[in-house]
């Protein structure tokens, strides 16, 4: 039973970048609050509750420093109405992180851009690594 009540009434879902964002219960709606760059690539607001009666989810969306930019039920009319005054404004603020033209196309992420080319220097280091385990262990091999 308590299996089946976390999966209607979850205390965190999965935000499109991958981390845990906590479920608030002490609104009228449930929301979540994570940071707005979390949200990129994604048009439907995430929803809860049984398979046939989902309750959308109220969004809060954050600056970098937590600071909530807006608060929307519908993230498609965000990205198309609200979100390139939001980002003329933002991006002054905030010029480390990303702030793209067309943010539906941009994978979802909460690090700064500098973080996100270590992470794809990282990456790559990790894919190096693991080509050079394979020919040290088929020279083992032989």
């Amino acid at each position: 039973q308590q299996y089946e009540l976390d999966s209607i009434v979850p205390t965190k879902i999965v935000a499109p970048d991958g981390t845990p964002i906590t479920v608030d219960y002490t609104n009228d709606t449930p929301t979540v609050s994570a940071k707005l760059q979390q949200f990129f690539g994604t048009t439907n607001s995430p929803s809860i509750g049984p398979v046939n009666n989902l309750i959308s989810l109220s969004i809060s969306l954050l600056s970098p420093s937590g600071k909530q930019l807006a608060l929307c039920n519908d993230l498609q009319f965000f990205w198309k109405e609200t979100y390139p005054s939001v980002r003329a404004e933002m991006r002054g603020r905030y010029p480390k992180h990303p702030w793209p033209e067309d943010p539906l196309t941009t994978e979802p992420s909460r690090l700064s851009k500098k973080q996100q080319q270590n992470q794809i220097v990282v990456d790559d280091l990790k894919k190096v690594d693991k080509r050079k385990e394979k020919r040290i262990s088929r020279k083992k091999k032989t």
